[in-house]
């Protein structure tokens, strides 16, 4: 006599009698439509915060942006830039 298949824990079972189970085997879900992906959008913020800071401190270190209208020092610029985006929420 053979052995029922053993049960898991998540398996699909259809009862057809009273002590007779039988598992079925799904496919596994291809790309879940429609469900959001938290690491997605954990990078895009990361790399939309990364973006917005490299380039609000590229334009702050140009002469325009300073009053005596001389080049400003990248790591100036880019401390201005942080503490603008993170202090009003841009």
């Amino acid at each position: 006599m053979s052995r029922p298949p053993v049960r898991r824990p998540g398996d699909r079972v259809v009862r057809r009698r009273l002590k007779a189970t039988q598992t079925i085997d799904l496919p596994v879900a291809i790309g879940r439509q429609g469900i959001p992906n938290v690491r997605e959008h954990a990078k895009l913020f990361s790399l939309s915060l990364v973006a917005v800071v490299l380039i609000a401190s590229g334009l702050l270190s140009l002469p325009w942006s300073s009053r005596t209208g001389e080049w400003t020092p990248f790591v100036d610029s880019m401390f201005t830039a942080v503490s603008a985006f993170c202090v009003t929420g841009l």
